[in-house]
């Protein structure tokens, strides 16, 4: 009824409405185009469909009157909107196909969406490329230093003519070799030792070492100092050597820490004492025919001769200056009594010559009380005493004897601004002397009213003078002896090792010191890239032993794997069990023990071999894991085995990998390291066009016989087919069937890598029987390895999809029957394709779809 009254005018109205709704530039939707007489005909079927209850209109008239709405116009509504919500519009027209406009909206922006995807992967894979090559041109660069390096150390610093060089460079590099393995051996000796707890006179056995090699070596007299300061001459078999010193290194504010200083500035000042009477013997064993000493074998008597020798020339004493007393300079006497460390003879001395000079009475008394002091301090008065007759006697303008005031510095700790004393401290062990004797720590001169100088202060005295001052002849070890008599030995071993010449030296000095736990590390751990000596926060220098051992590894014994392995395990001394906060240097020592054995590939002699029947039998590393705080077999398995295991998949040696994971029982292991081998030969670079190298051929050819031999090994043995995980041999099997679909693709056979692919149904490509569902489920549940192959696959097919579309894949492929089914059915494909990367979101990785979008928007594009 209202479509015959009302033609003209809804006419009218239904052409404005479309000048109204006019679709704008950006929008992609087309314009619908439904003819007038359409919608006349649809709006008469929904009247007829639907059925009319006048009740129901009675009420809503009802509705409207009570809600103040004229019932009478909104009667005159058109039946045909009551009906509109009944039925729905019919979504094909006869213009328009909405369905197929829908799916190419969504085809569309999921094409975008992976466009967008996949330049975003070519940026990551970009990125990761550049990363990669930077990581190689450094380890490449880390390789040619080394190389550099080991050729410095093996060339002689003398030219002569060509002949000499050639023979005195194979001289020099059997002098080097004889020393690296004179030292390996004894740091094999001293791991023995460890192995069983005992204490090891570490300075003295590497004393030994260097006589064996020439008994007038430079470093014999640095040994027997670090012997001496160590106490290793006085230790008793009970007593704690190893780490024994750390309590005193760890907090320098501690008492432990002043205790320790106190007594090494004792044990060093002793040293240098001692020093010097030998000195003094071998003078008088030199001069012995002609000073003819006699028989008297008191050491004053001695010393009086050798003042004689040294101090005069001509029968005339070498200073005017001196005093002289009973033929004899008293001053120089009494200094040489304390220097060389009798004190009670020079006291003794001084009073007798009090009587005769009693202007020496102050000195006299003060000296008393020095010697009385526990700690040789002056009382306040005293100090102030003496200060101020040291002054006079130095600033009156008269001469004065330099001994002289050099006895009232010591004895009264005058002027410690000025370090010396002019013409009366001429030897770099009178320096050290005189400074580890004035040197108090603790807070005793505070107590005192001292003025304060401590062992720091003299420290950064002499890193301030530096070598220079202290070197003889560009020798280091005088500079060396320097810095561990003022206890700086992380920058006396960093000081040798700047030297080519004392770089074995350097290491083994080091060693020694981090033994002792004398050697400070820094809390971070890093064997290579950074500098050995660092300052932390607080300015104390810390060594990095770690890098200090694996350079002397890298350069000197590399090609004896067998004493490597022992400096590695020296690492283990810092370990929580010898007292360090953490057990960090021993991880790194398993890890770089593994690189050796790695390197070595000598897996059997290092890790032992295995049998079924047998089990495991041990290996070198067996015998010495207890020096890698390993302590039972399950953790030499987890620390040592099993990474060496890893490393070898990761290299590619799955055979090896394979025999190292049956020596720890692993067979899950072993088949999860073929299962990546086999998913690297799937993933190899593609060729363009595809094509397969011989070499890889025969290698992959090789890899499955081993993969399915190995396999069939283990389903045969009752123990391994118990414990085997049924699922990765279900994914080695995958793979497999994957390899032999690259064979046949690679080889130009399209049609039957299709039909492989389809008969595997990796990558599904039909739709039956819910296959896109079973194949995601599967995906859900298989390995990880075996999913990343995805994208590798798609392209494979996606690429196969596009071979057999071109028309020189099949003969008249316009008029052929066999032609159009073939194309069908490969759109199909590319259809299902695309359907199954759509729905496996969530489900595979993202950053695998994102590959995967890569080689999606090919096959959807093969399809449309």
């Amino acid at each position: 009824m209202f479509a015959n009254n009302n033609d003209n005018g809804f006419s009218r109205l239904y052409e404005a409405s479309k000048r109204l709704a006019n679709p704008s530039p950006g929008n992609h939707l087309p314009l619908l185009q439904r003819p007038l007489e359409q919608l006349i005909e649809e709006i008469k079927a929904w009247d007829k469909d639907t059925p009319i209850d006048e009740e129901l209109i009675e009420k809503g008239r009802a509705f409207l009157a009570k809600h103040g709405i004229d019932t009478p116009e909104n009667s005159m509504v058109p039946d045909i909107f009551q009906g509109a919500f009944v039925k729905e519009p019919h979504l094909t027209i006869s213009s328009t196909n909405i369905k197929k406009h829908v799916q190419e909206t969504v085809d569309t922006t999921i094409c975008d969406i992976l466009e967008a995807s996949k330049k975003d992967i070519t940026i990551k894979t970009n990125k990761m490329r550049e990363k990669a090559i930077e990581e190689a041109r450094k380890r490449h660069e880390k390789s040619l230093q080394q190389i550099k390096e080991k050729e410095t150390l093996l060339k002689p610093t003398v030219k002569g003519n060509e002949e000499q060089d050639i023979l005195q460079q194979q001289q020099y590099k059997a002098a080097i070799k004889k020393r690296v393995l004179d030292y390996g051996q004894t740091v094999a000796g001293l791991n023995e030792q460890r192995l069983t707890r005992k204490e090891v006179a570490i300075a003295s056995l590497f004393l030994a070492t260097a006589k064996q090699e020439n008994k007038e070596n430079a470093s014999i007299n640095a040994w027997n100092l670090v012997s001496w300061l160590t106490g290793e001459e006085d230790a008793s078999e009970q007593l704690k050597l190893e780490a024994a010193f750390l309590k005193g290194r760890k907090d320098q504010q501690s008492q432990d820490a002043i205790e320790m200083r106190q007594n090494f500035i004792k044990v060093l000042t002793k040293w240098h004492e001692y020093q010097l009477v030998r000195c003094m013997d071998l003078i008088l064993l030199e001069k012995a025919r002609t000073i003819k000493v006699g028989g008297n074998p008191e050491f004053s008597h001695r010393l009086k001769t050798c003042v004689k020798l040294t101090f005069m020339t001509n029968n005339v004493w070498n200073d005017t200056r001196w005093e002289i007393s009973n033929d004899l300079p008293k001053w120089v006497y009494t200094y040489l009594l304390i220097r060389t460390g009798h004190f009670s003879h020079a006291l003794a001395y001084m009073i007798e010559q009090e009587k005769i000079c009693p202007e020496d009475e102050l000195f006299v008394n003060c000296f008393k009380e020095y010697m009385e002091s526990p700690h040789h301090l002056l009382s306040k008065e005293s100090h102030k005493a003496l200060t101020f007759e040291y002054q006079r006697l130095k600033y009156n303008g008269e001469s004065v004897d330099p001994y002289k005031l050099l006895m009232y510095k010591l004895i009264g700790r005058c002027e410690l601004y000025e370090k010396s004393v002019a013409d009366a401290i001429n030897t770099t062990e009178d320096y050290l002397w005189l400074q580890l004797s004035l040197v108090r720590e603790g807070h005793l001169q505070d107590d005192y009213g001292h003025e304060r100088y401590t062992l720091a202060d003299l420290q950064a005295l002499i890193l301030s003078l530096g070598p220079k001052m202290f070197e003889k002849e560009k020798d280091p070890w005088g500079y060396f002896n320097v810095l561990v008599s003022t206890m700086q030995f992380e920058q006396a071993v960093h000081y040798l090792h700047q030297q080519e010449s004392t770089r074995i030296d350097a290491v083994h000095f080091g060693i020694c010191f981090a033994y002792y736990g004398l050697l400070r590390i820094p809390e971070g751990v890093s064997s290579t890239g950074e500098d050995l000596l660092v300052e932390e926060a607080n300015k104390v220098p810390r060594l990095r032993f770690e890098q200090l051992i694996y350079h002397y590894v890298c350069l000197y014994v590399d090609q004896h794997s067998h004493y490597a392995l022992h400096y590695l395990y020296l690492l283990g001394i810092y370990s929580v069990r010898n007292g360090y906060e953490s057990d960090a240097l021993v991880k790194l020592a398993r890890k770089h023990v593994c690189e050796l054995v790695f390197s070595t590939k000598l897996f059997k002699g290092f890790l032992g071999e295995t049998s079924m029947r047998e089990g495991r039998k041990p290996g070198v590393i067996d015998h010495h894991m207890t020096l890698l705080e390993i302590h039972s077999e399950d953790e030499l398995i987890k620390e040592i085995i099993l990474p060496v295991a890893r490393w070898c998949s990761e290299a590619g040696l799955y055979e090896e990998a394979v025999e190292i994971q049956e020596m720890a029982l692993d067979y899950n292991g072993a088949v999860n390291s073929l299962l990546h081998q086999l998913a690297n030969a799937f993933m190899r670079p593609l060729q363009h066009p595809p094509k397969q190298q011989p070499l890889d051929k025969q290698r992959i050819n090789k890899l499955i016989d081993f993969t399915s031999a190995l396999i069939t090994s283990y389903k045969r043995n009752v123990y391994v087919k118990d414990i085997l995980a049924q699922p990765k041999v279900w994914d080695v099997h995958t793979l497999i069937d994957l390899l032999h679909f690259r064979e046949v693709y690679e080889q130009g056979q399209y049609e039957k890598a299709l039909q492989h692919m389809y008969q595997t149904g990796f990558v599904p490509l039909h739709k039956t029987d819910n296959q896109l569902k079973k194949t995601l489920c599967a995906l859900k549940q298989k390995d990880r390895v075996l999913v990343q192959c995805l994208p590798r696959a798609l392209d494979m097919v996606t690429d196969t999809l596009k071979a057999l579309r071109l028309p020189s894949a099949i003969s008249d492929p316009e008029n052929s029957t066999v032609g159009k089914e073939i194309y069908a059915r490969n759109e199909e494909y590319a259809q299902c394709i695309f359907e199954f990367v759509g729905q496996a979101m969530g489900i595979i990785p993202e950053e695998l779809m994102s590959d995967m979008s890569v080689f999606t928007v090919d096959a959807h594009q093969n399809d449309m």
